[in-house]
Parts: C-alpha cells; structure tokens; sequence
C-alpha cells in the first residue's frame, strides 16, 4: 500500500474489527516470514497498528490481501548443481522513512543462498537515527549478527558456506565505518567504541563489507514503498539471479554429460 494510507482515516476501529485485523495481521506475519518476502515491509507496517487499529489502516490491510489474491502464483525457487555454496547477504535502511508516525528508521536484511531467498526481516529499528548513516549503519549491525547465525545454522546442517562472508550496503559512510577508516568521523560520540557489537562489525576474518548501488540494493524491497515499476524492479532482480543460478547448473549438467559421452565413444 502508499506510505501513508493507513493515516488517511485515523477514526479507531471498534473491537470486533480490532479483533479481525490483529487475527489477520497475524496471519500474514507468518506469511511474509516463510515465502512471501513481497510483502514483509507493508506487514511490518501494518503490525505497527495492531495496538490501536483504525480505519485506514484497515483499508491498506485489504488491499494488501487483494495484492495476494492476484499473485497466488508466486513461488520461491532454486536448483542447487553440486558447484558449492553462494550466499549474499544485503542490508538497507530508511531514515526516518515514517516521520509522521515517529522517527524511527526502517532495517531491511536480505540473504539469498544459491540464488534463492532463504532469510528476509523488515523490522523497526528500536531508536532514533541522528543521520542516515547512522541509520545504515545499526542495520549492518543486524545484517552481520543475522547472516553469522544463518553460517552457523548451515554448518549445523553440514552445508559448506564461503568464508568471510559479504554483506552488501548502499551506504559508503556504514562500510568506512566497518572498516574503522574515518577516525574523525561526524558520527563520534553516537557510537560506543568499545561495544561489542562494534568489534564485531569490524571483525573482517568473519564478515567483509562491499558497496553496492542503490539500484541493485534488493533490500530496498523491505525497507520502503517504492512505485509500481521499481516494486517490479525489485521482484525481477531477485527473479533473475535465481533463474542465472538455474541456468548456470543446467548449463553445467549439459557440459559433464556431453564430457562422459565424449570419454565412453
């Protein structure tokens, strides 16, 4: 939904409607956190109300279920060809994208592995930015703690996953931060130094930080409401390096059986 329809009727819901909008809020919430990463930030959003619901936001949770209604076909997919393991992870946030709701700044993280979404979290940061380099940077701090547990989860499982791992961010002043280059940084006394969250945002022998355009920034889809084309934008480009993934192992698989014909003749 528009950023701001759920503030277009602010006239409180009475309790049976608040009751039907928490129950399906809900619902979606487990939605948006197994297949359905299109619509983890308008749920995000809409869970926001759950306290105090009202009309508008009620009208913006419709069409949210209308989207769905329209898009039952979509799917998450991947092929994995034995040519091991890739896992990108990428991080994004707003700066106080919702000012007329508070001034708190909007983290998006997104993990793909192989090519496919495998974690995606839109979430609230828990206080205020000063700046949206600030703002990028406490969501780095999740991304690196989130795609640390997803190695350690992996390992578990016994799947072998690249070392340091690479978390991508639109921000050039979050990875001069990580990488604690910027002594006199505008951003002193905001931060802790001697946290630890800080030394492990900097531990490079774990997690490295790359620059990526905003452009190419897929965590752009959980953190704003962009228009209809770059919504479309978003959905393609995960699309598309799922299906180069697929098209990669395929063309793999053809290469290995047209070398074992090659070897038996």
């Amino acid at each position: 939904p528009n950023k701001y329809a759920i503030l277009s009727d602010p006239t409180p819901l009475g309790e049976e409607e608040s009751h039907r909008y928490r129950s399906i809020v809900g619902a979606l919430n487990f939605y948006s956190g197994a297949t359905r990463h299109d619509i983890s930030y308008p749920v995000s959003r809409l869970s926001q109300f759950c306290k105090r619901p009202t009309v508008g936001s009620m009208q913006a949770l419709y069409r949210v279920l209308a989207y769905l209604k329209c898009t039952s076909y979509f799917s998450i997919h991947a092929k994995y060809g034995g040519h091991g393991n890739t896992v990108e992870c990428y991080c994004d946030s707003d700066h106080a994208g919702d000012r007329k709701l508070n001034t708190r700044s909007q983290t998006g993280v997104f993990i793909l592995l192989n090519g496919a979404p495998v974690y995606w979290r839109s979430v609230k940061q828990v206080s205020t930015a000063i700046s949206s380099a600030c703002a990028e940077i406490y969501a780095l701090s999740d991304a690196v703690k989130i795609v640390r547990l997803y190695r350690y989860r992996a390992m578990e499982l016994g799947m072998s996953v690249p070392c340091p791992l690479q978390v991508k961010v639109d921000n050039t002043q979050a990875k001069t931060f990580a990488r604690g280059t910027c002594v006199n940084s505008k951003l002193g006394g905001t931060f802790d130094m001697r946290s630890q969250w800080v030394a492990e945002l900097k531990d490079r022998s774990q997690v490295t930080v790359q620059y990526v355009n905003t452009t190419n920034n897929i965590a752009d889809l959980l953190t704003k409401t962009p228009r209809t084309h770059r919504f479309q934008q978003l959905l393609s480009m995960v699309g598309d390096k799922q299906y180069r993934r697929i098209s990669k192992d395929r063309a793999m698989a053809v290469m290995a059986q047209f070398a074992d014909c090659a070897m038996t003749a």
